[in-house]
C-alpha cells in the first residue's frame, strides 16, 4: 500500500513538472517569434502569464502556480531583456514589469486553482449524485437482506475505493437472530480489536446501519494507509446507511405482513373448520339429549336404563355447552361479525341461564337478587346468556352438592351495572387466580371427581364480555369459594346499538 502511494505522488510529481516547463518553453518560443515579428515586450508578457495560466489549469497542486509565475518572471528576464542571457537588468524600469508581471501571474494562478477545485468538487458531487441514485435504484429492487448486504458492499468498494463487509442482524419473531453469511462478514480471527493494539489505524472502521426500531447492522470499512474515509466520504456514507435502513426496514415488513397473511387465513381456515364441525354436532346432539330424556322419564326408579339415559343425558350436554362455546368464539373472532345488541332486560337473561343448567344443577339451590328497579343492558342476549351458563357450569363443577350458588345484581355508577356469580367451592388459588381467563387454561388443583374441561368457557366469557364494553375479574369470597364479577353498561346515555 504504502510503496503504491509513494509511486502516484512520484508520478504526480513529474507530471506537474513536465507541465511547467513545457508551458514555459512553449511561452519562450512563442516569444521568439513575437521578438522576430517586431511586436512589443507587452505581448511576450501576455504569452507568459497564459502559459501560466494553463500550468495552473492543468497542475494538480497550488504550488505549481506559483512556482510557474516565478519562473516565467525569470524566463522573460533571461531570454529577453538586455543584456540576454543572464539575469542581470539594465534598465530599472524593469523591475516594474517583473513586479507587475509576478503579481498578476500568482492572481491568474490562484483563481485558476480555485476555479479547477469548484470544478473539480461540481464534478464529484455530480458523480455521487448518480452513485447515490445508482445505489437507491438497486436497493429499492432488492427484495431479501441478503441481496442489500451484497449492493451495500460492493457500492462502497466502487464510489470510496475501499474493501467493506455488511453483518446484519434479523431478529425473528420466535427470538431467532441470524447473521450475514460469511461471504459478507469480515474475516476477524486473525484481525484484533482496536481497544487492544496501541493505535486503531490499522482497524476499520465501524457504522451503524439503523432503522425504526434501532440498529440493523454494521458496516465496517477498511483504512487505507491507516487513513479513514473523508468528511466528504462520510456525509455521502451517511445519507447510504440511511437509505439501507429504510431498504432492510422495508424487506422486514413485507415479511412480517407476509407472516401475518398466513397467520390470519390459518386462523380463518381453523375457525370456519370449528364452526363447520360445531354446527354439524348440534343437531345430532339435541336428539341425543331428547332420546336420553325420553328414556329416562319411561323408565322406573329401579330400572337400570334411568341412571344410564342420566349419564348419557349429561355427557351430551356437557358436549353440546362445548359446540355452544366453539360457536360463540368463532362468531366473536370473525372480523366480518358483529354483536347484535339491543336493550335487554338482565333479569330476563339471568332467569333464561338459569333455566338452562337447571338439569345439570340437579341437587345444588341457585338464587338470584335482583333490584327492585328494572334494569336494561345493551346486549346480544343469546352471547351474554352464553356467559352466565358458562360461570353457572363452572360453579356447579366446583361446588359440592347441596350448596348453594348465587347471582346478585346491583347498580352501580356511573351507569353501570354488577352481576356477580357466587359459590362454595374449593376456590382459586393465587397461582391460578390471574390466569382462569386465558384460553385453555386450566387449574392443575382440581379434584379428580370433576369432570376435565378445554379451559374455553372462562376465556370466552372474558371475550364477550369485553366485546360488550364490560369487564370480568374472578376473586376469592369469603368463608370460601369463588365469586365471579362482571361489569356491563346499562342501556341509555352513550350505549347506542350496534
Amino acid at each position: 500500500m504504502r510503496d503504491r502511494v509513494m509511486g502516484n505522488r512520484d508520478s504526480s510529481l513529474i507530471r506537474n513538472l513536465l507541465y511547467t516547463v513545457g508551458f514555459l518553453a512553449a511561452a519562450t518560443a512563442i516569444g521568439y517569434v513575437f521578438q522576430f515579428k517586431g511586436m512589443q515586450e507587452t505581448n511576450i508578457v501576455l504569452v507568459y502569464i497564459v502559459a501560466v495560466f494553463m500550468t495552473a489549469r492543468w497542475s494538480d497542486k497550488f504550488i505549481w502556480g506559483i512556482v510557474s509565475s516565478v519562473a516565467a518572471t525569470f524566463a522573460f528576464n533571461f531570454f529577453f531583456t538586455e543584456p540576454l542571457f543572464t539575469f542581470s537588468v539594465n534598465n530599472s524600469s524593469y523591475f516594474i514589469t517583473f513586479v507587475c508581471m509576478t503579481a498578476t501571474a500568482i492572481v491568474t494562478s490562484s483563481l485558476t486553482m480555485k476555479m479547477n477545485r469548484y470544478a473539480k468538487r461540481t464534478e464529484e458531487k455530480e458523480r455521487d449524485i448518480h452513485a447515490l441514485y445508482a445505489f437507491t435504484s438497486e436497493l429499492s429492487s432488492a427484495d431479501t437482506v441478503e441481496k442489500i448486504s451484497d449492493i451495500v458492499t460492493e457500492s462502497i468498494r466502487t464510489m470510496f475505493g475501499r474493501n467493506a463487509s455488511f453483518r446484519y442482524l434479523d431478529v425473528m419473531p420466535s427470538g431467532e437472530t441470524l447473521t450475514s453469511d460469511e461471504s459478507s462478514a469480515p474475516d476477524e480471527s486473525n484481525a484484533p480489536a482496536a481497544q487492544d493494539t496501541p493505535s486503531a489505524t490499522s482497524s476499520p472502521e465501524h457504522f451503524t446501519v439503523k432503522g425504526r426500531e434501532g440498529a440493523l447492522g454494521i458496516v465496517e470499512i477498511a483504512r487505507e494507509d491507516g487513513a479513514g474515509i473523508s468528511e466528504e466520504q462520510r456525509t455521502l456514507l451517511n445519507t447510504m446507511l440511511e437509505n439501507t435502513g429504510i431498504a432492510v426496514d422495508r424487506i422486514y415488513s413485507s415479511e412480517e405482513r407476509y407472516r401475518n397473511q398466513k397467520l390470519m387465513e390459518q386462523e380463518k381456515y381453523r375457525a370456519n373448520l370449528l364452526r363447520g364441525i360445531s354446527h354439524d354436532l348440534r343437531t345430532p346432539l339435541m336428539g341425543i339429549m331428547g332420546t336420553a330424556e325420553m328414556i329416562e322419564e319411561m323408565s322406573g326408579e329401579d330400572d337400570g336404563r334411568k341412571k344410564l339415559a342420566q349419564d348419557i343425558y349429561q355427557d351430551a350436554d356437557w358436549l353440546h355447552s362445548l359446540v355452544e362455546n366453539i360457536l360463540g368464539l368463532t362468531r366473536l373472532n370473525d372480523g366480518n361479525s358483529l354483536l347484535n345488541k339491543t336493550p335487554e332486560p338482565i333479569e330476563e337473561i339471568i332467569s333464561s341461564a338459569i333455566k338452562r343448567v337447571e338439569k345439570r344443577a340437579a341437587g345444588y339451590e341457585i338464587g338470584a337478587e335482583l333490584p327492585e328497579e328494572y334494569l336494561e343492558v345493551p346486549a346480544d342476549a343469546r352471547l351474554l346468556e352464553q356467559v352466565l351458563i358458562n360461570l353457572l357450569d363452572n360453579a356447579v363443577k366446583h361446588t359440592p352438592r347441596g350448596n348453594e350458588i348465587k347471582i346478585v345484581v346491583q347498580r352501580q355508577e356511573p351507569e353501570q351495572v354488577r352481576i356477580d356469580v357466587m359459590d362454595r367451592g374449593e376456590g382459586i388459588s393465587e397461582r391460578d387466580i390471574h390466569r382462569v381467563f386465558e384460553m385453555f387454561y386450566t387449574s392443575s388443583e382440581r379434584p379428580v371427581d370433576i369432570k376435565k374441561g378445554i379451559g374455553l368457557g372462562l376465556a370466552i366469557c372474558d371475550t364477550i364480555v369485553k366485546a360488550h364494553g364490560g369487564t370480568i375479574t374472578a376473586s376469592k369470597r369469603d368463608g370460601g369459594g369463588t365469586v365471579f364479577t362482571m361489569t356491563l353498561p346499562l342501556a341509555g346515555k352513550g350505549n347506542s346499538d350496534v
